[in-house]
């Protein structure tokens, strides 16, 4: 969503859920690199993010490694000191208890964004908020969100 925004500016808003936004440095890297090297194609992942015992995560049950490392150095690596260059409103939603993605990659994004933000924190969910506790407050805010950056009356458009 945030590289479609950064090649598409005429977007009228994003929505953000728990968002990788920053690479995690040299060291994960080699560790990623390391582990392809000694011929090591996924990790184990670690469960599923959900607090919620009645939801089903539908990920993956392991990491493949070249898709993170893809993931960090084509996907994130690029973007993440171009987040300022957006300027239409941003609406996020960040869970406290993360266990996949930190939080503070969110504040990362709040704090570089070119234009409006609006952050809600999640108290109930994991990573996976959209299934679990709070997802009625996403959908709820989502749809506030689109609503007013689409406006009365915009069928779908451009935007």
């Amino acid at each position: 969503a945030l590289a479609c925004a950064l090649d598409h500016p005429e977007v009228a808003g994003v929505v953000a859920v728990n968002p990788l936004t920053r690479d995690r440095g040299p060291d994960a890297l080699a560790m990623i690199d390391d582990l392809l090297e000694d011929g090591f194609a996924v990790a184990p992942g670690g469960g599923a993010d959900i607090a919620d015992p009645d939801a089903h995560d539908p990920s993956y049950e392991d990491t493949p490694l070249a898709a993170l490392r893809s993931l960090l150095v084509d996907g994130v690596g690029p973007l993440q000191h171009r987040y300022g260059e957006l300027t239409m409103p941003l609406r996020l939603f960040t869970s406290r208890q993360d266990h996949v993605v930190e939080p503070a990659d969110s504040d990362y994004l709040a704090e570089q964004w070119g234009g409006d933000v609006v952050h809600t924190w999640l108290e109930r969910s994991y990573h996976v908020a959209t299934l679990d506790y709070d997802r009625d407050e996403v959908v709820a805010g989502v749809l506030a969100f689109v609503r007013a950056v689409a406006g009365p009356g915009d069928q779908g458009g451009s935007r």
